[in-house]
């Protein structure tokens, strides 16, 4: 159904929000988005927040470990999956792409723990409205 992209903290935290029934297309062309932001970041180290809270179908698995990933990218965090085969898809493509992942149920618990374990993460600095860089909104 769709996927939206943008930084909650900017040139550090990427947010992904995924939700409905999330094609293989969006997913490739969300994976490329993130991709180009995180490349073109003067960072050297960034994290990614997935909010599947409204996920209700995932790509298979071959689709999920496609693509590559920026070396810039240390931890990636999802949010709300609380369905078991969404969290074993989410554990297989980070696996794949050898990132860190920590599965967690609130934005803000993420938050938390990239605070500690990343010191230059300033939670100041969380925009106050996210400007949606990309927006793939699918009909259904």
């Amino acid at each position: 159904m769709g996927a939206q992209i943008g930084w909650l903290i900017p040139d550090k935290v990427v947010i992904i929000r995924v939700y409905g029934h999330l094609q293989g297309s969006e997913y490739a062309a969300v994976l490329k988005a993130a991709r180009k932001m995180q490349d073109e970041s003067p960072e050297t180290i960034l994290h990614a927040i997935v909010d599947g809270t409204d996920l209700d179908h995932m790509p298979p698995l071959n689709i999920l470990t496609r693509g590559s990933r920026s070396p810039k990218l240390k931890w990636i965090f999802t949010v709300g999956l609380g369905n078991q085969i969404l969290r074993f898809g989410a554990k297989v493509a980070t696996n794949t792409m050898k990132l860190k992942l920590k599965m967690v149920d609130e934005i803000d618990e993420a938050l938390a723990i990239l605070k500690r374990i990343d010191h230059d993460v300033k939670l100041d600095e969380i925009v106050d409205e996210i400007t949606w860089v990309e927006d793939y909104l699918m009909a259904s």
